[in-house]
């Protein structure tokens, strides 16, 4: 029904390959955290997007398309199939390649 997308709210690591964010990604997803707004996030089954784009424009799948995907913000994710870009977008802007694979995804 829906496409989201969203930015990780963190500052793009370039040095990072994309299976160590995956892989990072999961583990503080599958278990409670306190967030930067000082909120307890639950854990979750596994990483709460569908689709991963990092700073180079490579895509990874995240969590299989059967399931809903997790949010910390307040709405009903069920039937919405999410998208993260890499980046903090409140202080820096998409990069061109991520854009690019983007749109390839959406296509």
């Amino acid at each position: 029904k829906y496409i989201t997308i969203h930015h990780t709210a963190s500052l793009r690591k370039k040095s990072i390959s994309l299976g160590k964010k995956m892989q990072s990604l999961q583990n503080f997803s599958q278990r409670k955290a306190y967030l930067s707004n000082g909120h307890l996030k639950p854990a979750w089954a596994d990483v709460p997007y569908h689709f991963y784009i990092d700073v180079n424009g490579k895509i990874a799948e995240g969590r299989d398309l059967k399931f809903a995907g997790d949010t910390n913000t307040n709405y009903d994710p069920s039937g919405h199939i999410s998208i993260v870009l890499e980046g903090n977008f409140e202080v820096e802007k998409p990069l061109q390649g991520q854009l690019k694979s983007l749109r390839s995804l959406l296509a």
